[in-house]
Order: C-alpha cells, then sequence, then structure tokens
C-alpha cells in the first residue's frame, strides 16, 4: 500500500509540478509566451522535474479564468533506466482562477489529462524510476524568499482513459493497466481530498474500482508519508487467475498447483494511516471451480467464501478475524498473526459435515466419509512446523467404499487432544466391520511423526475390510499394539498382534501371538506362536519388498493333525490320510512369482508322522499281492498266509506307526535319503526325489518283519530266497511317474534274479553232494567250483530274467482290470498319497 501511494504521489507530482510552471508563465506572459518564451518555459519545467520535458503546441486564453490547452506532452525517463518516455500524454487542459493569479499565486481549479501512458520501471534493485524524480545536478539556486510554486494549487484533478505499463527488470513482458480513470477533488496539502480511479487490469473491460479520502497530506507544515491518513474501499473483478499470473509481481506469490475456473472477484476496505492502517477484504468464489493439486478439489456452485479483518502496523501484519464457509463447514480464525517466519491462530469450527467436506478433498471423496467434527484449537507454525492446543471431536464418523455391504469403520466417536507437537488419540469406540473396537494412541510428534498405539476388538471379520477374502476368515478377541515412526528409510513400525481364536485362510487357530516389524522395505516376522490342527506352531520370517530380494523362512511344528492340515486346505487326500505331524522346514529363496522364486529355493526340513493311517489305501497288502511267479518260489506270499493276516491282507487301510525323512531342497527338487514307514508287519525304506513340478522318482523297498519274515519262510522255504542278510523278507519297490499318479510296482527283475541265484546255488550244490558223498573234492576240482557255481548263478539269472518279464506282464483280464480301474483304485490312491 505504501508503495502504491509513493508510486501514484510522484507521478501525480511531476504532472502537477509541469501544469504548474506552465500556467504560472502562461498567466505572467500570456502576450508573449506563445510565440517566444515556449522553451524557456519547457526548460524550468526540466529542470523542476530533472527530466527533460517536451510539448509540441501551448495555447491559453483568458476568460473567467485561464484555459490551457497542451498538446503533444512527453515527460523523458532516466537515461539510466529507459529510453522511452516516462509520460506521454496527447492533450492536457487546466483551468486557474484568475483573481489569485493577479497575487502571484495559482490556484489551478482542473487538470485533465487526455490519454496519457506513463511508464513504471522496476530496476534489478528493486527501485522504481520515480525514485529519480526532481533530482537536478546543477547547482541549487539560493532561496531569494518565498516560491511562487510554493502557493500552487490543483483542486481537481483528473485522468480519462489512461495507460499504465509496468516493467520489472528481467521480464520478458510487461504488465498494462488501460482504461485509467482517475479523479481527484478538493486536493489540498493540508486538508482531506478525495481520490476515485476505475481501470482495467489485464482486461479489456474495467474491472477494478476504488474509491477514497486521502489527507491532510501536511501536519504542521511537515509532509510525513507514513502518517498520511488514508479511507478507502476497493472492488476488484472478474479477474482471471490466468491473468493474474502474468503479473511479476504476483506470480511468485501464486502457488503453481492452484487453479480457478472462472473468473473471481472481491471487496476490500482499509481505513488508518500508510503506516498503520485497518483493512478488511472479503470474496465469494462458490461460483468458480477450484482445485490445488490433487489435494482439494472444489466443484462450482460448492459454498465457498472469505472474509478477513485486520491489520498492519510497518511489515507486521495482524489478521484479527478470518472466516471461512466451505460447504457445511464454518470456520472462524481469530487472533492472526503473520510475520517474523511464523504464523498463528485461534481456529474454532461449528459442527460440520465431514461428507460434505470429503466431496471437496479427492484423497476422501473415494471412501463415502460421513458423520460430524467440530475443532476448537490454537495453531502455531514456526519455522515450518506446526504446533496445536486444543480439542478435535468426532461423532459417529463413517468410512467405506460403495462394493462394501459392510463399512470397514462406522460410528467412531471421540476426542483428539492436541498438546504443542504431541496429542492423544481417544480411547476412540466405533465399530471395525460389524463389531466393537477401541484405539488409543498416543503421538509425541507429528513431524516426522513418531506414535503409539493399542486397537483392541471384540472380533474381527477380514471380509468387512478386504471384500474378496473368504467370509469365514475372522480374529476373535484382537488385540494389536506397538509404535509408528516416520524415518529416513520410510515407515518403521513395531508391533504385535494377539488374539484369542479365529480362521485365517481356511485354518481354525488359538492363541495366536505374533510380533513383526517394518523398517522401510524390511520386514521381519519375529515370532509367530499359534494353536492349529490340534497342535503348535513357531515360525520367523525375513524379507525385503525388492525385486529379487532375499526370504528366509522357519517353521517349526508339533503334533499337527494331518486331516484338519488337509481338510483346510481342500485337498482330496483329506479323506485318506490321518496321523500326527511334527518336524522344522528352513527355506530361502529371491522375491518374485512363484516360478521365478522355485530355481532359487534353498533348505531343508525334518517331517515326522505318528499313529498314522492311510484309509483306503493298502501298500503292503497290495504289494506283496503282486509279487507272483518268481523263480523257484512261485506267489511270494501262499493263500494260507494270506488267510492267517486278514488285517494285513483284507483290512483296506493302512496303519503306520511313525513315518519319518529328513530332506534337503534345492531349486523346485526335494529329495531325501531316510524316508522310512514302519508298520506291525513291514517297514517300507525309500531314497529319492519329487519336485514341485509333480515329478517323483523314489527307489523304495517293503522289509517285512522279522516274525512274519519268519513265517513266510516257514510255509515256503523258497522265499528265503528273497531274504536279506537278517533274514527278513526284502521287496525293492520303484515308483517313478508324475503326481498324483505315479507307477508304484515291485522291481520283480531284482527279486527274480535274487531268487533264481540263490536257488541254483542250493540245487548245485544239493547234486554235487550227493555225486561225492563225504569223500570230499578232489584235488584241483575245489577251486573250480566256484567257477561252476558262477556259471550257474549266470544260468539262473537268464532263466529269471524270462520269469521276471513273465511276472510282470499282466495277463489279458488283468490288463482289462487295470485299464478300467477307477480312480478310488487302491492303486491310485497309492499315488495319490506319495
Amino acid at each position: 500500500m505504501r508503495r502504491i501511494i509513493v508510486i501514484t504521489a510522484a507521478v501525480l507530482g511531476a504532472i502537477v509540478i509541469f501544469i504548474g510552471v506552465i500556467l504560472f508563465y502562461a498567466a505572467s506572459n500570456l502576450n508573449s509566451i506563445i510565440a517566444e518564451r515556449r522553451q524557456t518555459i519547457l526548460d524550468k519545467v526540466s529542470t523542476s522535474l530533472g527530466r527533460p520535458v517536451h510539448a509540441a503546441d501551448i495555447k491559453v486564453s483568458l476568460g473567467w479564468g485561464i484555459m490551457a490547452d497542451v498538446t503533444g506532452v512527453q515527460v523523458a525517463d532516466d537515461p539510466a533506466v529507459s529510453t522511452k518516455p516516462f509520460i506521454e500524454a496527447s492533450d492536457v487542459y487546466t483551468k486557474l482562477n484568475l483573481m489569485p493569479l493577479l497575487g502571484r499565486r495559482i490556484e489551478v481549479t482542473e487538470v485533465v489529462l487526455d490519454k496519457p501512458v506513463i511508464r513504471i520501471v522496476q530496476n534489478r534493485d528493486g527501485s522504481y524510476n520515480v525514485s529519480t524524480l526532481g533530482r537536478n545536478n546543477a547547482p541549487a539556486p539560493k532561496p531569494q524568499g518565498k516560491s511562487s510554486l510554493d502557493t500552487l494549487q490543483v483542486k481537481d484533478f483528473s485522468i480519462k482513459n489512461g495507460t499504465v505499463i509496468y516493467q520489472a527488470a528481467g521480464a520478458s513482458s510487461a504488465a498494462t493497466i488501460n482504461s485509467i480513470d482517475l479523479t481527484v477533488q478538493d486536493f489540498d496539502f493540508d486538508s482531506a481530498f478525495k481520490v476515485a480511479v476505475t481501470f482495467a487490469a489485464l482486461s479489456d473491460k474495467q474491472n477494478f474500482d476504488l474509491s477514497a479520502t486521502i489527507g491532510p497530506l501536511r501536519k504542521n507544515g511537515v509532509l510525513d508519508v507514513n502518517a498520511i491518513p488514508v479511507s478507502a474501499k476497493a472492488s476488484v473483478g472478474p479477474i482471471l487467475l490466468s491473468q493474474l499470473k502474468a503479473l511479476p509481481m504476483l506470480a511468485k506469490s501464486i502457488p503453481p498447483k492452484l487453479t480457478i475456473s472462472d473468473p473471481i472477484s472481491f471487496e476490500a476496505a482499509a481505513d488508518g494511516t500508510v503506516d498503520s492502517i485497518k483493512f478488511n477484504a472479503s470474496s465469494d468464489l462458490s461460483a468458480a471451480a477450484i482445485a490445488f493439486g490433487d489435494s482439494f478439489n472444489k466443484p462450482a456452485g460448492v459454498p465457498l467464501k472469505i472474509s478477513a479483518e485486520g491489520s498492519r502496523v510497518g511489515s507486521a501484519v495482524n489478521v484479527a478475524l478470518a472466516n471461512v464457509t466451505l460447504g457445511d463447514l464454518a470456520m472462524k480464525a481469530t487472533n492472526i498473526k503473520v510475520g517474523g517466519g511464523t504464523t498463528s491462530a485461534r481456529v474454532d469450527t461449528n459442527r460440520f459435515d465431514l461428507a460434505s467436506l470429503a466431496k471437496v478433498i479427492p484423497a476422501l471423496a473415494k471412501y463415502s466419509l460421513d458423520g460430524k467434527s467440530e475443532i476448537h484449537t490454537n495453531v502455531i507454525i514456526a519455522g515450518g512446523k506446526p504446533s496445536a492446543h486444543g480439542t478435535v471431536s468426532l461423532a459417529d464418523v463413517g468410512l467405506s467404499q460403495p462394493d462394501q455391504k459392510t463399512p470397514p469403520i462406522s460410528h467412531l466417536s471421540g476426542n483428539i487432544k492436541l498438546a504443542g507437537t504431541s496429542a492423544d488419540v481417544g480411547p476412540l469406540t466405533f465399530n471395525l466391520g460389524a463389531q466393537q473396537a477401541t484405539l488409543t494412541s498416543h503421538v509425541d510428534q507429528f513431524q516426522p511423526l513418531v506414535a503409539s498405539y493399542e486397537l483392541s476388538a471384540v472380533s474381527l471379520h477380514l471380509a468387512d475390510l478386504a471384500p474378496a477374502r473368504p467370509a469365514d476368515e475372522h480374529m476373535d478377541q484382537l488385540l494389536a499394539k506397538g509404535s509408528v515412526s516416520i524415518q529416513s528409510i520410510g515407515p518403521v513400525v513395531d508391533g504385535q498382534i494377539t488374539s484369542s481364536a479365529g480362521n485365517l485362510a481356511g485354518v481354525a487357530y488359538q492363541n495366536l501371538n505374533l510380533n513383526a516389524s517394518l523398517e522401510g522395505k524390511h520386514a521381519r516376522m519375529l515370532s509367530l506362536k499359534i494353536k492349529a490342527f490340534s497342535g503348535d506352531v513357531v515360525a520367523t520370517a525375513d524379507v525385503r519388498f525388492e525385486p529379487a530380494a532375499p526370504f528366509n523362512a522357519s517353521i517349526s511344528f508339533t503334533n499337527l493333525n494331518v486331516q484338519q492340515m488337509l481338510d483346510a486346505q481342500k485337498a482330496k487326500a483329506a479323506g485318506i490320510v490321518r496321523g500326527t505331524l511334527g518336524g522344522n522346514m528352513n527355506v530361502s529363496a529371491k522375491i518374485g512369482t512363484f516360478d521365478d522364486m522355485k530355481p532359487t529355493m534353498r533348505g531343508n526340513g525334518k517331517l515326522m508322522l505318528t499313529n498314522g493311517k492311510l484309509v483306503g489305501v493298502n501298500i503292503g497288502g497290495e504289494t506283496l499281492k503282486k509279487v507272483q511267479n518268481l523263480p523257484a518260489i512261485g506267489d511270494l506270499v501262499p493263500m494260507a498266509v494270506i488267510k492267517n493276516h486278514p488285517e494285513l491282507f483284507s483290512n483296506p487301510d493302512t496303519d503306520i506307526q511313525i513315518a519319518s525323512l529328513t530332506y534337503v531342497l534345492a531349486g523346485p527338487r526335494i529329495t531325501s535319503h531316510d524316508i522310512k514307514v514302519q508298520t506291525v508287519d513291514y517297514n517300507l525304506l525309500g531314497d529319492g526325489w519329487f519336485d514341485m513340478d509333480k515329478n517323483v522318482d523314489l527307489a523304495a523297498r517293503i522289509v517285512l518283519a522279522p516274525a512274519f519274515s519268519k513265517e513266510l519262510i516257514e510255509q515256503k522255504q523258497q522265499v528265503a530266497y528273497v531274504a536279506n542278510q537278517d533274514g527278513q523278507i526284502d521287496i525293492p519297490l520303484q515308483i517313478t511317474g508324475q503326481l498324483p499318479k505315479p507307477s508304484i510296482l515291485p522291481n520283480v527283475t531284482e527279486l527274480a534274479q535274487r531268487a533264481a541265484t540263490h536257488a541254483a546255488q542250493a540245487q548245485g550244490q544239493k547234486y554235487i553232494g550227493k555225486y561225492l558223498g563225504k569223500k570230499g573234492l578232489p584235488g584241483g576240482i575245489g577251486g573250480a567250483l566256484p567257477r561252476v557255481r558262477g556259471c550257474i548263478g549266470a544260468s539262473a539269472r537268464g532263466r529269471a530274467a524270462i520269469a521276471a518279464r513273465s511276472a510282470t506282464e499282466p495277463s489279458p483280464a488283468e490288463a482289462a482290470a487295470t485299464t478300467s480301474a477307477s480312480e478310488d483304485s487302491p492303486r491310485d490312491r497309492i499315488a495319490a498319497i506319495k
């Protein structure tokens, strides 16, 4: 305001001096001024202004006063600033009172400038070209009494259709104010006078209207610009924001993200002095659509009204009252202080509707926010950091998305108490989904955020928060607590979650206890303890959320009910496998899709199954029945033995006392060398691998129990030919192919070779013994006997191979039965389990 008044006063002063000097000399030398002394008068004006002055013509006429018409007026600018004229005017009309002029006092009743052009230039150091007006390097003449110009008075002054061109140093273009109509009435240095001005700012139509009462300019004969009284009213607009951004002096103060679709207008008033003034301003922006980046978007027609009252003393601005109406929100800010890098205010609102506010905040608009809120607080922003003391109340607040049947958050009520840079939140009571919950939090600081929290809920149904989750997932007696902060690496969270019971991913659990942390992109599951499947599980994990980052996990478990596990995964094997599982598993990989992770997987583990059962699958009985047509043996198990052991051969199930293995994971392949399955009648031993593409290749052996082996040998002595060194019947198996239907067959070739070899050896010794009797072997024959036995064995193995092919090739009836077998056949169920 002060800068505008100083510039305006300088311009008006230059014009008044120019006109006054010309009129004084014109009135004093009316008969000769025009013809002889026009240049002399202009030189005197130039000397007074410190700028060269030019006038094309000066005409003076007498009547009740003196009328002067000066045409082609130009006042040069400071040559150090610009080469263009400072002031140009096509015509200047003036009127003087005649009687005061006879007393050598100039009393101008009216001055009119027609179509003047005034150029204001701002230098790089912030000074203006008007600052050098009146400077003259020539020696000042010694005063010789009172100057005639001291008595110069201009009562009325006006500008018609004027233009002001503002050029800032370094700016590519100038700002122009057109259609200036200025009127000054009853001008006097020692009394108040009126000023009215209208002009077109950045438009072809007038959009600025100012009326003011200014003065007196002097007090006790002394001119003090800061003490000049001012009372003014202004109306600005309509004007587009894009036009304001074109002004260099305003462009930097307008945020780049701010957009306003329609022209805006505002009203303002001021009263006081140049240095100490009270003001008020208001604007109704309801009609315009206003946006600020992605954080604010007010549609056209939504109420937005702004008003302010305040004062300025020197450079300090104090806004005593500011009112903002936005939708249903009515906010009043009082005791607003701005200065010294600090902004402070008291903020009070009505009990406003959050749904109305959410419509203009894009981040909230998609969540169907509703409820009420009210704010009463003192706010201070110092050094860019906010602090507040007060209360924010929330009542019946809800949050939901259009596709959700149950709002994730509803009926939230409570208070947030602000205490400087900290705050206490709650307790806030609300419904988390369909169940009641409570949240409390303590914020140590907001910037950067450091806070602790505690959330409890009677029950949480995950589908209420994420509709894609299964409807039966829930967490009962949920308690989550911990801390959260924002650091240079990102969010840092430490938390503990407990739940008495629930269901997650189809797993019913009890006593869940999870401790986890997040540091930027690094997440750790420090400890997970949970009861599930009638057993206990303990797990840890470590992962970074970055492409191809390492992932590590470890899990140990005891007494898990296998049937419950398979039921939870809806696996077909749930109706087949029974037992209690324990063990541990360790795995590492690189993050990615599952197919990307498989080649990078590494790990190991141990599994043990006790009190197991394969329902509808009889591994031992079915396998032993298939061992037929062995050389020197025939069928491995006589019918009498089958009848004596209905629990093995008639039982549709396999009862497992214990099963165990250790394994190594390398890529998608899992390898084990110590697979062991123990039953009452036999043990199954395995060595081989299977992979995540369902391929399997296992070499296995069924070793009959000593008592069962003894019984078989007693029933058929030739069975001893397939016994191992411990006298136990040893049946080799080969499991190959692809799950769930691999090929599981006894290795009849090996069995036949073993049986034939033992049979041939026994028969050869019998013949040799019968031939030689008790005389013993002659010299030389003993050394040849092993070679003979070898030939016998080779011949036996040849016959065994033929027998093996015969034993393994099914009969036509068997082939037809195999082809027509259903998926529920024992062979298929064995394959599914493997």
